[in-house]
């Protein structure tokens, strides 16, 4: 499996709307985004964009959206929405195109795929937004998107719900059945309907080499976006959370400096990370020595049992593994004490 994967984005829906979102939506056009997504209130609010837009709209809508010059909409599937379509016949430009969104896909049996695609192409819609409600899980989700692309006969996007944590994986399935275009959202903040776009990235180009190998941005550039949302990512977030690359007790320490690939799927690097070594409750000698050897603090052995001893009780109080400036000031005391006792 070989093809060119694009992305349509649900962070824009929340982006756009804050001050100052040239510089997220920059970073956010670093990536293969071909569109994105947002309501009709979203829209109402955006100026020009770089990237293009596309607005959601329920079927009574539709009129007054495209009226307004929207070149891009996205109708839901509702009961009127046939005369709906009739309607706008006359507004519609050469350039503007009407995407035709399915909530609940995967439970469509073939009839149900069959009447959209002939409302598809009875009024030149431009593609199926295959909407996964997040109960199907990837096995049995691939049979059901086949099913769809067989019946519809046209472009088919895949709009995945995390609800049980499977939107990544489910949107996998989605490209091996042949889906080119999947919906993503940067840290996965909009699991209602996209997956985590940094989790898409990467898996494509691990597993199928399907896009660039290299996304040493990719941890800046979500931090950055989620930043102009006024949010922070998880340090333990996957891809890009900055404490997946940490590890602690001694043997862990001891197996990451002879052999990474023990512990770690990819170089941190890959994706503009660091590896680090945190200190904690289970941290022993071999690990402060390292840490110690990293900072350029040499300390003598009597004196590394110590602050090993010392390391252990701070981060059993504090519940928590301390930070470099913590470990510093507990060496830099031991050494201050042990002058001190030479001085004297």
């Amino acid at each position: 499996m070989k093809h060119e994967v694009l992305l349509i984005d649900h962070t824009a829906n929340r982006l756009l709307t804050v001050p100052d979102s040239a510089a997220a939506l920059e970073r956010l056009g670093h990536y293969p985004v071909t569109a994105m997504d947002c309501d009709l209130a979203t829209w109402s609010l955006t100026g020009p964009s770089s990237l293009p837009i596309r607005v959601e709209c329920a079927a009574d809508e539709l009129e007054g959206l495209l009226s307004a010059g929207c070149p891009a909409a996205i109708v839901r599937l509702e009961d009127d929405l046939e005369a709906a379509l009739s309607r706008v016949k006359h507004l519609r430009r050469k350039d503007s195109a009407i995407w035709l969104k399915a909530s609940g896909a995967s439970s469509f049996g073939v009839e149900q795929l069959r009447r959209c695609a002939a409302l598809i192409r009875a009024y030149d819609l431009a593609g199926f937004i295959y909407c996964d409600d997040g109960y199907t899980e990837p096995f049995a989700l691939e049979a059901r998107i086949a099913q769809a692309i067989a019946a519809l006969g046209c472009s088919v996007e895949f709009s995945p719900s995390n609800r049980f944590g499977l939107a990544t994986a489910n949107t996998l399935t989605a490209v091996r059945c042949g889906v080119r275009r999947v919906h993503t959202s940067v840290g996965g903040i909009c699991c209602d309907r996209s997956a985590a776009m940094e989790e898409v990235l990467l898996s494509l180009s691990t597993f199928y080499q399907i896009g660039g190998p290299q996304f040493r941005q990719l941890s800046g550039d979500c931090a950055g976006i989620l930043a102009a949302l006024g949010l922070r990512v998880p340090g333990d977030k996957a891809v890009i959370g900055t404490d997946i690359f940490a590890f602690e007790s001694g043997i862990h320490a001891f197996g990451i400096r002879q052999n990474p690939a023990l512990y770690e799927v990819i170089d941190p690097e890959t994706v503009g990370l660091r590896r680090r070594l945190v200190l904690g409750k289970h941290s022993g000698r071999a690990a402060v020595r390292s840490k110690l050897e990293d900072m350029n603090l040499p300390l003598p052995d009597d004196l590394i049992a110590i602050l090993t001893e010392q390391v252990v009780q701070l981060a059993t109080r504090q519940k928590r593994s301390l930070t470099e400036q913590q470990f510093q000031t507990l060496a830099a005391a031991l050494l201050s004490e042990r002058g001190d006792h030479a001085a004297g």
